[in-house]
């Protein structure tokens, strides 16, 4: 039994926001919000319609159902900035996949008081593909996959102020996998899109991988090479192996976007540690990190995702303890099986519960 809760949501998009909307009215604060950013939130509400219009029919369900003020709301559901960077996603595609399809398996780290709010969900909008998620969002979802094969999973970037407005990451994920069948659907759909927050999309089909480097700036991609993609919360473009062959760390670091405190850019450090400690396993560079024949396993990428020397997994030592951080579950996903499977724990000691939402 899985050791989360599973909430189902299935209807029209008012039909799931009025249900989520009253269960929202009890647990989410809605901070009051300035005549400006009301303004520039119903700027992000009309791009977000042009994108995926049942949108904005969630939106109103939650408005309906939770009672909270529209304006205000409208604020924290388009365009709510914040940034925190943790989260390792690593994908194995083929040729690298010895599963003979696509590996994706990520850690998703965070801060520990919201480990109460972890829960799976299914969800099944009516006239779209239905999907599984794992969160712990009031209702953005950066791990799904969906009927059609298709899997999103994110990692924040070092935030970018938009000024001009844009759509919410947990509203292109949405569009995207309510829109998008294949990896190069989802692509294009994130790569035409005007980003409200600086993010990092790695998403997958069954026979190919790749990650979207997104911002206000722009986006940019990077398709999986030989078979393999990563990402953790740096932007490294279009050409990683090349920067990171050139380029030493402190170099690289000085490229990101200006750090806003010490701890940011000790973050940025560490985020460029794992995406190496990642990279590895393409270049077979320890016997432990190959399977056989140069191919890569769940449990090669699992092992990565368990170490504590980088850290990949984190919350066991300094300085992840002071900062009440950690590694708050792993989830693995194979698109070609439309399931994903969770263990709500470090990614030391798995215990995972497969979700089928279709």
């Amino acid at each position: 039994m899985p050791n989360f809760p599973i909430r189902t949501y299935e209807g029209s998009h008012r039909e799931i926001g009025l249900r989520r909307g009253k269960e929202l009215s009890a647990t989410l604060r809605v901070p009051p919000a300035s005549g400006a950013r009301k303004a520039f939130a119903a700027a992000c509400m009309e791009r977000a319609s042009e994108l995926h219009p049942p949108l904005i029919d969630l939106f109103d369900g939650m408005i309906e159902g939770s009672g909270f003020d529209r304006g205000d709301f409208m604020v924290m559901f388009f365009a709510r900035q914040q940034s925190m960077l943790g989260c390792t996603v690593i994908a194995a595609a083929p040729p690298l996949s010895a599963a003979g399809g696509t590996i994706v398996a990520r850690n998703y780290d965070w801060f520990t008081a919201d480990r109460e709010w972890r829960e799976a969900r299914i969800l099944r909008p009516r006239g779209f593909p239905a999907c599984a998620a794992f969160t712990h969002h009031w209702w953005g979802n950066p791990d799904v996959v969906t009927e059609n094969g298709l899997c999103v999973f994110v990692a924040s970037l070092m935030p970018k102020i938009a000024e001009e407005p844009g759509i919410q990451w947990n509203l292109l994920v949405d569009a995207a996998v309510e829109r998008c069948a294949s990896t190069a659907e989802a692509v294009a759909l994130l790569s035409a899109a005007p980003h409200l927050r600086s993010m990092n999309y790695l998403v997958a089909d069954s026979g190919s991988a790749a990650v979207v480097e997104a911002s206000a700036a722009g986006t940019k991609v990077r398709w999986a090479k030989d078979g393999f993609c990563a990402a953790t919360n740096i932007a490294l473009g279009e050409n990683p192996e090349r920067i990171l062959r050139a380029e030493s760390d402190d170099k690289i670091l000085a490229s990101q976007v200006p750090f806003r405190s010490v701890h940011s850019a000790a973050g940025m450090r560490r985020a460029l540690k794992r995406y190496r400690r990642a990279a590895r396993l393409a270049t077979n560079a320890s016997a432990t990190d190959a399977g056989d024949l140069g191919k890569v396993t769940e449990d090669d990428i699992l092992r990565v995702l368990q170490d504590h020397d980088v850290p990949v997994c984190c919350g066991h030592a300094s300085p992840y303890i002071e900062f009440n951080w950690a590694t708050i579950w792993t989830s693995v996903c194979r698109p070609a099986e439309r399931a994903m499977k969770v263990s709500a724990d470090f990614a030391c000691r798995p215990d995972f519960a497969t979700l089928r939402g279709m």
